[in-house]
């Protein structure tokens, strides 16, 4: 068999999407089948000893949001990535109407600002076609536009094409809009582009069904899932000592849409009486939680704040930590807010170690997915709070059960074999 993937972001891009497309391509790999990849340079990254794939192929873009074209892959080393204590810098008046001025243009960029490298992907679709012959073209995305190269190509030479949505294009959770115009674009133009899939991928039952009733075409789930590894704990939480407890949050908050600011709040008077619990935080918003700190005058010290490190290093700091944290989505009035299971959730059942998921009275597939998991042990994987004082006294009774078993239905190789027999 031979599979041509289309992926925006692929390695050495550091993402969940790429892990989760990186993973994919690692597995055909593992089961000999071959395959190509069309993706975009990612310019500058700090993936120390990453190794090319003839089979990847690159293609040059030109990022508006930078006025910038990317038009290789080059190593930098990583500086200060831990701990760090950079001030909040203040956004000036000219940056803000910088800023203004660049949102709006993008809003002409459509689907997505990544919709330069659909000129070249074409080009080195078309000729991959011809030379390699695939049987099946894979896309995914965000961005979409990566199934715009995989529509044209598709069509053209009548492949059999899947889809892969992990997040919805249509009334999407976190790209909101309020526009009844940009919502009929949206539906009619995406019904457009995804019209000659064979199946559409994505990650949850509730966007499963939600796309089945707006694009007429068979879906296929397959979850985010975590990757069967032995990864070595790189000891980067610095001031972890032996008798410290530490809760650990990993990838992008999203502030109006997960209650970070009440888990602070109820977690630094846990720490406040029991000074062994720490929280820390890996990824980029690292000024953004250090301002939240002090406008909530909590306790500094409780808090140990880094900043992005590599998804190897972000899973060996899983596997370190005593408690893992999970921010459930707050409902709201889009109906595919429900069906928001952060990979995250995966990677932490992969890192075998205590999940927290600060829910908050939330009612989702991610707490039914939870709740079931929990109802097949003896003892529990997923703590699910629902009000913030009873912390400590979840923590302090909660019986965890380090049974893998009942979670390898959820591992990426048995995700991915469901995509393989339907391929």
């Amino acid at each position: 068999m031979k599979v041509l993937v289309i992926s925006f972001r692929f390695a050495p891009f550091n993402s969940i999407g790429s892990n989760r497309i990186n993973a994919l391509v690692e597995f055909f790999k593992k089961n000999d089948i071959e395959y190509k990849v069309i993706t975009s340079y990612v310019g500058k990254h700090k993936q120390k000893g990453f190794i090319p794939d003839e089979n990847v192929h690159y293609v040059s873009w030109f990022d508006f949001r930078n006025f910038k074209k990317f038009k290789c892959n080059e190593f930098i080393e990583s500086k200060n990535l831990y701990n760090s204590s950079k001030s909040v810098e203040k956004t000036s008046l000219k940056n803000k109407i910088i800023l203004f001025i660049k949102t709006k243009l993008l809003t002409l960029l459509y689907p997505d600002p990544y919709i330069t490298w659909v000129v070249n992907a074409k080009s080195v679709g078309a000729k991959l076609v011809k030379e390699f012959a695939p049987d099946v073209i894979y896309s995914s995305s965000y961005p979409y536009s990566s199934h715009i190269t995989a529509s044209y190509l598709a069509k053209k030479y009548k492949l059999k094409w899947f889809a892969e949505l992990r997040d919805p294009w249509v009334n999407n959770h976190v790209k909101k809009n309020n526009s009844y115009f940009i919502d009929f674009v949206e539906r009619k133009y995406s019904k457009y582009v995804l019209n000659y899939a064979s199946r559409i991928v994505t990650v949850s039952n509730i966007w499963k069904e939600n796309f089945e009733n707006l694009y007429k075409t068979p879906c296929l789930l397959v979850r985010n899932g975590y990757v069967n590894n032995s990864v070595n704990s790189v000891k980067t939480i610095q001031t972890k000592k032996i008798d410290t407890k530490t809760i650990l949050y990993t990838g992008s908050i999203f502030p109006k849409n997960q209650n970070i600011k009440s888990f602070l709040i109820y977690f630094n008077e846990l720490a406040c009486k029991n000074p062994k619990f720490k929280f820390c935080y890996v990824g980029g918003q690292v000024n953004y939680l250090k301002t939240l700190i002090g406008e909530l005058k909590l306790n500094r010290g409780n808090f140990i704040l880094m900043g992005k490190v590599p998804y190897s290093e972000s899973v060996a700091l899983q596997k370190e930590a005593d408690y893992l944290l999970v921010l459930n989505w707050v409902n709201d009035k889009n109906d595919n807010s429900k069906g928001i299971i952060p990979g995250k959730f995966y990677e932490y059942l992969g890192a075998n170690k205590p999940i927290i998921l600060w829910n908050e009275g939330q009612v989702n597939e991610l707490l039914d997915l939870s709740i079931n998991i929990n109802k097949k042990l003896s003892g529990k994987k997923i703590l699910i709070i629902n009000h913030g004082n009873s912390l400590m006294k979840e923590i302090e009774s909660f019986s965890y059960s380090s049974n893998m078993e009942v979670v390898q239905e959820f591992s990426r190789e048995n995700q991915f074999n469901q995509l393989l027999r339907e391929f």
